[in-house]
């Protein structure tokens, strides 16, 4: 067993206080802000290395070695630091909605003004646009302060969830460098000012309460995932397959609406209309319909964009539905045992096979495949390729929004790219099962 070389209070002080020499070197570059802005960003940063080197270091019950501490400081440093130098980077959603949205809260009396703020975000991300329309700080940095926080506690919560799976210390120590350094993870929050870090967050947690039999947690992290962002629906073939296999019951499915309709409820007690609790998915869904790919890794990467719209649009839904109900027959039996492990391909597999198979998908919809190939690979080193495969093909999505041009050979290499992903996943999923079930796993 490895023994403190240091103790671990002492250890932890020191390598915080050492993190804010080199956070300086970013801080003090930053231009879209005066001086205020720069110390509140130095001091955000650090407190956040020294919360997240704290929980690492002080509530391990193991003791902790130094080479082990100094590593985990050393992706925390790495990691933030990224971070820190992407912040002055505005994006067009930035301009043209967070910005927008914030400045019309301020103006129109903050929270308050949630009952009229005309938004395609639902009301949980707009509480904290109301929360930085109250702060005299840069909108820019508090938005993207927001995600990178979300990015470090997801971070955490993959590795929990590894965990729970029996990944040893040095694999969670890699997982935590590996979510953390994702160019699709630090990208989506650093530079681009995305908040998709924070629903991955629920699902991963709601995984987390699944593998350790608390259903009714689960559904409360599900209806908060889907409260965020609707691209959480990805991953809720997974709960209907667990609800037929009588893992999560009736009084555990009502946790999931319950909890959407409790983080929603401060908005409508200040007004706001209890159908657009509703109607801004459908406003999500239908605002891009008339596009067949926005420059997302699917299969409609690879039609003409002087395809008709219309058959292709229906035939994408059919092929998903079609996708979805083939893994739900095969796996909702409670008769066919689905191990912690395969819960997580099964996962991965409809995070990141339904959106290659849906019309109109973005760049970030990928996202939550991307933070679960990462777990996946750790468990499956074999297959270690899977990973590059995901987020590569996420990322060439990202580098055509972010930087208006694409990548070599556009984007329908990297839709062919999923192909053997989804291939792979998909047998693996269904060996599994077999063998389960004939006796020889």
């Amino acid at each position: 067993m490895e023994r403190d070389v240091i103790p671990r209070a002492s250890l932890w002080g020191g390598l915080s206080l050492l993190f804010l020499i080199p956070l300086s070197w970013p801080v003090r570059a930053l231009s879209e802000g005066g001086r205020a802005d720069r110390l509140w960003v130095f001091v955000f940063f650090g407190l956040l290395f020294a919360g997240a080197l704290g929980v690492f270091l002080l509530r391990r019950r193991a003791p902790v070695s130094l080479r082990t501490a100094l590593a985990a400081a050393a992706i925390l440093a790495a990691a933030l630091l990224v971070r820190a130098a992407c912040l002055d980077h505005r994006t067009n959603d930035y301009d043209a909605f967070l910005s927008y949205w914030v400045s019309y809260l301020r103006e129109y009396g903050g929270f308050s003004a949630l009952a009229t703020l005309p938004s395609d975000y639902n009301v949980p991300y707009l509480y904290l646009l109301s929360l930085f329309a109250a702060i005299p700080l840069r909108d820019l940095y508090l938005i993207k302060l927001a995600s990178v926080a979300a990015d470090v506690l997801l971070a955490f919560a993959v590795c929990a969830l590894g965990r729970r799976l029996g990944l040893g210390g040095e694999h969670r120590l890699g997982l935590l460098a590996l979510t953390l350094m994702a160019p699709t993870v630090w990208m989506n929050s650093a530079f681009w000012a995305q908040c998709d870090a924070m629903y991955t967050l629920f699902v991963v947690l709601c995984l987390c309460f699944i593998l350790g039999e608390r259903p009714a947690a689960a559904m409360v992290m599900a209806g908060l995932a889907v409260a965020f962002k609707l691209q959480a629906v990805f991953f809720f073939p997974v709960l209907a397959i667990l609800f037929f296999r009588r893992r999560i019951r009736w009084v555990h499915a009502l946790w999931c609406p319950v909890a959407f309709l409790v983080v929603s409820l401060p908005a409508l007690l200040v007004g706001r209309p209890f159908a657009s609790l509703f109607s801004v998915y459908y406003t999500q869904v239908n605002q891009y319909s008339q596009y067949l790919n926005l420059n997302a890794p699917s299969l409609f990467a690879l039609v003409p964009d002087t395809a008709p719209t219309a058959p292709f649009f229906m035939a994408g839904l059919a092929c998903a539905a079609l996708f979805a109900g083939f893994l739900f027959y095969r796996f909702s039996d409670p008769a066919r045992p689905l191990s912690g492990e395969s819960l997580v391909t099964l996962s991965f597999l409809c995070c990141v096979g339904l959106p290659w198979m849906l019309p109109s998908m973005h760049e970030r919809y990928f996202y939550m495949a991307d933070v679960l190939s990462l777990l996946y690979v750790m468990l499956r080193p074999r297959r270690w390729y899977l990973a590059p495969l995901t987020i590569y093909a996420s990322y060439a999505g990202y580098h055509a929004y972010l930087f208006g041009a694409y990548l070599p050979l556009s984007m329908w290499l990297p839709a062919l790219l999923l192909l053997p992903v989804v291939c792979l996943l998909t047998k693996e999923v269904m060996s599994v099962g077999r063998r389960t079930v004939d006796g020889t796993s």
